[in-house]
């Protein structure tokens, strides 16, 4: 199926009074039409810095280097302001993270799913409503007629996400982008909104870009996924081909991580170290520092490496990554010519 929006090779930074802040580095994304792409990656990865650029909501002192973020062929960072204008709510729509901060104080939950659907649509007040209480129905709220009457102080954090996602889905946008959609919820919280999410997905049929730390999340919900560190796409592809077979050091780590916690038996799994400072990133392969297999050429910038169709790697060892078996199975040490054993 071919890609909705592809971002290509985007990097730029934050301008600071404490200097340059290297966020995006050399980004390659696809997003197939109907299907979820999961971006995962530790806190200060780059996930959402990379997806507000497909609705070009970066702040006043982000500074674009190079790249595209094409739209169905288009580059939007092209596009007038006018164009983006209509392009955001009704080309993409966002539920951001921490929904109740994201909710407007001042206005109820009616008013503010009805200003999102009459700002794209001729409805009126009667229409508005009716649409607003049928999608609270859809995103699985008990009491859609007592809910349109609150304000955001008071809902509960499950709620306030569903409101969040109501209003992104209300005028169903061309992508829809979930912003750590389950971060702050409690365990039975957290499943009930992957079950509605996934439900919503396949009814409306989104496209939709996933951000989030949880790699559990991702294999819930995802069809695709890019594998982010240090604002570089480390890798990318089938969530199937990136899970059973990663070709990237860092997502093998990731996958430990995530397995140690899941297994629940033994101590708990961490990545060594910590993300390097943006503002001085290290030359050649940003994840030398905490790998557990670099070697001197990973002082060089790593090739992108195709290492079996629409599966890539950004590692001078993918191939060889790629080639291992699971995750726990990581050699802790590098031979004399470098790499994974």
């Amino acid at each position: 199926m071919a890609a909705l929006v592809e971002i290509q090779n985007l990097e730029g930074y934050f301008d600071t009074i404490g200097g340059d802040v290297r966020a995006i580095n050399s980004v390659n994304v696809a997003i197939e039409e109907g299907k979820v792409t999961g971006l995962v990656g530790e806190t200060g990865s780059g996930k959402t810095m990379t997806a507000l650029n497909i609705p070009r909501l970066m702040p006043e002192n982000f500074r674009y280097v190079s790249g595209r973020v094409l739209f169905r062929g288009e580059d939007v960072l092209s596009w007038s302001e006018d164009r983006m204008e209509l392009f955001r709510g009704d080309g993409v729509g966002i539920a951001f993270q921490d929904p109740k901060a994201a909710l407007n104080p001042v206005f109820t939950v009616g008013e503010q799913l009805g200003r999102a659907l009459r700002t794209h649509t001729d409805a009126t007040k009667d229409e508005a409503r009716q649409a607003a209480l049928q999608i609270l129905e859809r995103v699985r709220i008990t009491d859609p007629s007592r809910t349109i009457r609150q304000y955001a102080h008071e809902l509960s954090g499950g709620m306030a996400q569903r409101v969040m996602v109501a209003l992104a889905v209300i005028h169903p946008p061309t992508l829809l982008i979930l912003d750590e959609p389950t971060t702050g919820l409690d365990v039975t919280v957290q499943a009930e909104i992957i079950s509605m999410l996934r439900d919503l997905v396949e009814s409306m049929g989104l496209t939709v870009l996933l951000i989030t730390h949880d790699l559990g999340v991702v294999g819930e919900l995802c069809d695709n996924v890019a594998v982010m560190y240090a604002g570089r796409t480390m890798e990318f592809g089938d969530i199937s081909q990136v899970f059973e077979k990663p070709a990237n050091p860092y997502t093998r780590e990731l996958l430990r991580s995530t397995e140690s916690v899941e297994g629940g038996v033994g101590d708990l799994y961490s990545i060594p170290g910590a993300p390097p400072d943006l503002r001085n990133l290290p030359q050649g392969c940003f994840f030398q520092d905490r790998c557990p297999s670099a070697a001197d050429v990973c002082r060089t910038v790593p090739p992108v490496v195709e290492v079996e169709p629409g599966h890539v790697s950004m590692c001078h060892f993918a191939e060889r990554y790629h080639s291992m078996p699971g995750p726990l199975h990581i050699s802790k040490g590098a031979e004399a010519e470098g790499g994974p054993e």
